[in-house]
């Protein structure tokens, strides 16, 4: 064969480029989610700790357990979820040093995406079409606050759909069946997305992802019915019930329509190019449009909501950018460094966002007393610690928080305490920065009341809920 000239070999060295940026992506979040475990501050300490010590105690005890969250989830599909990753994510994260292992997993998992994002973009167009794509998915500022949104199955959808997108365009059929069959499994909301997104690969593929869908479905009904309602499963019925026409309407008039734009053109204004991507939009905004809890709140603990429309945004502005280019001729580089113009304002543009909703912690900033006073307590002793920092107190076999005591663990086995401020109840056993204490209770019962153990003097027996 003839000798390769130098523009092959400069070419072929540019798929070292999505490496490279992944793992810039990766290490610098990774950076961030380390600040964020030494401050003890996720998003939403109850719903992350319940996540942290599901993980813990399956990798070490073998049983889905938790005593973090007030009667939730004793079981693998938590609140009826069907999540297929996540049975592996907690046992691999479980064996984590600290309660921050998840987050750890899923900032990894979401940086990865520049890889199918740049496969994308080579298959489509080229070289230009790779770099646009990669820059569009490191850049994209809601992607960085999805994944520094404490841990949620749904945030893994964001690499899922632009493999499963890929695998459609370009792969041979036991590819996109391989990638389709990740892609549904992350949350059983991603089934009614599957076929949607195979659009982008033709009918043919849309069959095929019916398929797929079908089995994994068929799988999830082998299972058993969950401790929990379904919740894609309820709202079905809901819309029939109350005509599908007018719920429709109805759950499109509580949606937060601006921030429902934005999400959706997370990618870019040429998505509009593909409108497959669209299309995937709708099953999303009508799965959560009614959500009275303010999901499309940047700042809200069910952020994680928004994934889906992120993902569909981004896969379409990817789409729709391989179009465009493939028209330009010998315009393509110039139009492509366009193009990463706009990217790179936008990106700008969203860095009080992230700021705000995904890093939260300033650097340099010190390190969470209750670390060290956590560290004093036995590990097979249980303590109490307010919801806001259960994730640091989650590497042990029971914590209960003001939410769960005295729902799965005794009031009576509880004798420790991290608390901002212990007042008189208790012996002081150290004290931290702050005001934070830890407190020991060798001859008393503590009861939960405003949020902090107080004392009961007498006799034992399981508590009730306080």
């Amino acid at each position: 064969s003839a000798p390769k000239s130098s523009f092959d070999r400069w070419k072929h060295g540019l798929h070292l480029v999505p490496l490279l940026v992944g793992a810039a992506w990766i290490a610098h979040h990774l950076g961030i989610v380390d600040r964020q475990a030494a401050a003890i501050a996720p998003l939403s300490g109850l719903a992350f700790g319940t996540f942290g010590h599901l993980a813990h105690n399956v990798a070490n005890f073998g049983d889905w357990t938790q005593t973090v969250h007030f009667g939730y989830a004793d079981d693998w599909r938590w609140g009826g979820h069907y999540a297929g990753l996540w049975p592996l994510l907690a046992r691999l994260a479980g064996a984590g040093e600290d309660g921050w292992s998840l987050a750890r997993w899923q900032v990894a998992l979401v940086g990865a995406g520049v890889l199918p994002a740049w496969w994308l973009g080579w298959k489509d167009v080229g070289p230009w079409g790779a770099v646009v794509n990669a820059a569009l998915y490191a850049s994209a500022g809601m992607v960085s606050v999805l994944a520094l949104s404490d841990y949620q199955d749904l945030t893994l959808l964001l690499p899922a759909t632009i493999l499963l997108v890929a695998a459609a365009r370009h792969a041979a059929w036991w590819g996109f069946v391989a990638a389709a069959a990740v892609f549904g499994v992350v949350r059983e909301e991603a089934l009614v997305l599957l076929p949607v997104l195979s659009l982008f690969g033709g009918w043919r593929r849309v069959f095929l992802g019916l398929g797929v869908a079908a089995v994994i479905t068929a799988g999830w009904y082998q299972q058993g019915a969950p401790p929990y309602p379904n919740p894609l499963v309820s709202q079905i019925p809901r819309f029939l019930a109350h005509g599908a026409g007018g719920a429709v309407v109805r759950e499109l008039s509580n949606a937060d329509v601006v921030t429902y734009a934005r999400m959706v053109d997370a990618g870019a204004p040429w998505s509009i190019l593909a409108p497959e991507g669209w299309l995937g939009a709708i099953p999303t905004i009508l799965f959560h449009a009614a959500d009275r809890t303010r999901t499309t709140g940047l700042g809200s603990p069910a952020v994680h909501h928004l994934a889906p429309l992120v993902a569909v945004g981004l896969v379409g502005g990817m789409v729709g950018a391989g179009r465009l280019l493939a028209r330009c001729g010998r315009f393509v580089p110039l139009v492509a460094l366009a193009m990463l113009g706009w990217i790179g304002w936008r990106a700008v543009a969203w860095q009080t966002a992230v700021q705000r909703f995904g890093v939260r912690v300033a650097e340099g900033a010190p390190e969470h007393p209750a670390w060290e006073l956590l560290a004093r307590v036995p590990e097979d002793e249980v303590v109490y610690v307010p919801a806001s920092i259960a994730p640091a107190a989650v590497k042990r076999r029971s914590v209960v928080t003001e939410d769960s005591a005295g729902d799965r663990v005794p009031i009576t086995r509880v004798r420790w305490a991290v608390v901002p401020d212990g007042g008189s109840i208790g012996e002081t056993q150290a004290a931290g920065a702050g005001g934070w204490v830890l407190l020991h209770y060798p001859q008393i019962v503590p009861q939960v009341r405003g949020g902090r153990p107080e004392p009961q003097r007498g006799g034992g027996g399981p508590g009730g809920r306080q």
